[in-house]
């Protein structure tokens, strides 16, 4: 992961070590070694997926939170390189639900959005640290498509989430406990029958037109019609294996 923050810092993630960090991307001398700074996050490497940083994001107070597969979200100060971990607590509700974390979002409104492997989707207010999590529910319809999350967008009204099943347009209203949940690109019955192939989105992204673009294994395009909100998907002919970033040049 990568992350250009409000004072013009380059982020980089190394898997197993942290993060590096370069004052000035754009100088001449950006690539010497010597003007990395390293922040060792003490992580080790014992599991070989394990340790992958899967997410970087700044939050309102020039602050970092970066998503470590296999260990949990670490809050990062800038300026003096200290560094608190959140983690699953069986002794605690309110804390994050599962470690492998595979994607991160800071909102707006400086909510914290963390989509997990297995564990759902997870949300923090910033100012009051609580964490509040969905997940698939197999009792309702009202629920997230899959388990995994893999790719979080903020949108105007709603969020839409990249599922290993399914694209999720979830909307939140005077409850973040009670969202309105819509699936599109959900193999259904590939639960009951492994033999159906599901759709498994790896990235969401939105150009400056408004139009939607998601990969899987397949390039696909999305618009959304702004007054019956209806959703168009049509596939492209970009194919590749999977499409883990999406993103719009100058």
């Amino acid at each position: 992961s990568m992350l250009l923050d409000k004072k013009g810092r380059l982020w980089l993630g190394e898997r197993g070590t942290g993060v590096w960090s370069l004052e000035k991307p754009t100088s001449v001398h950006a690539l010497d070694k010597i003007s990395f700074k390293k922040h060792d996050l003490n992580l080790d490497t014992f599991y070989e997926d394990f340790g992958k940083i899967n997410g970087i994001e700044e939050d309102v107070n020039g602050k970092l939170w970066i998503g470590v597969y296999g260990y949990g979200l670490y809050h990062l100060n800038t300026e003096t390189a200290d560094f608190n971990m959140y983690t699953p607590n069986d002794m605690y509700e309110e804390s994050l639900s599962n470690r492998r974390i595979q994607t991160l979002l800071i909102d707006k409104t400086n909510v914290i959005w963390v989509g997990t492997e297995v564990g759902g989707l997870n949300k923090s207010d910033l100012q009051k640290k609580d964490i509040y999590f969905l997940s698939r529910n197999m009792r309702t319809n009202n629920t997230l498509s899959n388990a995994s999350v893999n790719a979080i967008l903020e949108d105007d009204d709603f969020l839409w989430i990249g599922t290993e099943n399914g694209l999720n347009q979830i909307e939140f209203k005077d409850n973040y406990k009670l969202p309105s949940i819509k699936h599109h690109l959900y193999e259904k019955d590939s639960e009951s029958n492994k033999s159906i192939k599901v759709q498994s989105i790896k990235s969401i992204f939105k150009d400056n037109d408004g139009d939607y673009w998601i990969g899987k294994d397949v390039v696909t395009h999305m618009s959304v019609n702004d007054a019956s909100k209806k959703v168009s998907i049509t596939e492209t002919d970009l194919s590749f294996p999977n499409v883990f970033s999406i993103l719009q040049d100058r």
